[in-house]
């Protein structure tokens, strides 16, 4: 169990129970993923989003609903897991121009999304478990905070290098301009040294 992750018990039954579940949810990547864009280019506010292709859009996404999935076969364990595909979604994201803000705006779609998903299937088998919904709904809830924490924090890590690389460049520029500042001087000194 991950660090800041609630531990709970559950029983063999609900973790048979969400194994379905993850099976279930498997085979269901496609129709989540066009429920998710379709939120995203409906947005009247999103800006690059919408310019992408669905592929590019959809990447990494898959492999975090694919990451919910292994956490429900895992169960209680599976709560508080740590996978990279959040640090991989911040990068993407970056590099694609997006927004802190848009980048957040997906992440909140995706677990509306999830939710919905979930409730759908609760719905569909009223034999399931008390526990075992609540167990999922945990999990997919701590899955997309440590996500949306993860992805925001390697988004920040990036725009701070861009910063420090452009203040680099402002101090390398600065400098050149005193040197040849320094240079100029020095030719103009000695030309009026010359002509004395």
């Amino acid at each position: 169990m991950g660090p800041g992750a609630i531990p709970f018990t559950m029983s063999g039954e609900s973790a048979a129970q969400l194994a379905a579940l993850a099976a279930y949810l498997a085979g269901r990547h496609e129709e989540i993923m066009q429920a998710w864009a379709g939120m995203i280019l409906s947005d009247p506010e999103a800006e690059v989003g919408v310019t992408l292709s669905l592929t590019h859009l959809r990447n990494i996404m898959t492999e975090i609903l694919e990451d919910f999935e292994s956490r429900l076969k895992a169960g209680a364990e599976g709560a508080g897991q740590v996978d990279e595909h959040s640090i991989a979604h911040g990068s993407h994201r970056w590099q694609q121009g997006y927004s802190l803000k848009e980048l957040v705006r997906e992440w909140r779609y995706l677990q509306v999304v999830g939710l919905e998903e979930l409730e759908r299937y609760a719905l569909d088998h009223l034999d399931l478990s008390p526990e075992t919904m609540i167990a999922a709904r945990r999990i997919w809830l701590d899955l997309c905070s440590d996500g949306i924490e993860r992805s925001v924090e390697r988004f920040s890590e990036l725009q701070r290098s861009e910063a420090t690389g452009v203040l680099y460049d402002l101090q390398q520029a600065v400098e050149e301009v005193r040197r040849m500042e320094q240079e100029r001087a020095a030719t103009w000194h000695e030309a009026a040294h010359d002509l004395r």
